[in-house]
């Protein structure tokens, strides 16, 4: 049997959310409704083989939204954006992982104002074209910007390879 990290939010209303981790999500939504005077549903859920793997990456998400943690491990942020930061592996490189962060390619393309086939060359190494990992500092201060106003937790040090906080 898998842990899964999962978010879970009120039916209709992604913020807040919950981030945490369990064996039976099922189980963990009964408990935490039993509670909650709104009905609460599961946003999405992540399986990891390794019980340690799940605390890890419920770890770095609750550090990284730590500005926006309401109580315990309820974040007033979008369930979606959690859950993004939540998929995100370990190994990503900063481009790869700012990218999920924000939505998708797509989303950051519109952020920049840059053709999506270019977002993606940011997470190719240079061998392939790309710019190995990295986002071009002339777009980073505007996608910082609007990934302020859109409440996403993206932060300067991610530009730099420093994914896991």
């Amino acid at each position: 049997m898998s842990t899964v990290v999962y978010v879970i939010h009120a039916k209709d209303q992604p913020n807040p959310c919950k981030v945490g981790v369990a064996d039976d999500v099922s189980d963990r939504l009964c408990a935490l409704q039993c509670g909650n005077p709104q009905e609460l549903v599961i946003h999405a859920v992540r399986a990891f083989d390794d019980k340690q793997m799940a605390f890890t990456a419920e770890s770095r998400v609750l550090r990284q939204f730590a500005e926006s943690i309401v109580r315990g491990e309820w974040i007033g942020a979008d369930a979606a954006v959690v859950f993004a930061a939540v998929e995100v592996p370990e190994d990503a490189n900063s481009a790869a992982y700012i990218i999920r962060l924000c939505g998708g390619a797509a989303a950051v393309a519109e952020m920049t104002g840059t053709d999506v086939s270019r977002v993606h060359r940011w997470t190719y190494s240079e061998e392939r074209g790309g710019t190995g990992g990295t986002i071009p500092m002339g777009k980073a201060q505007i996608l910082l910007n609007a990934a302020k106003a859109k409440g996403i937790p993206l932060k300067p040090e991610h530009f730099f390879g420093e994914v896991s906080e």
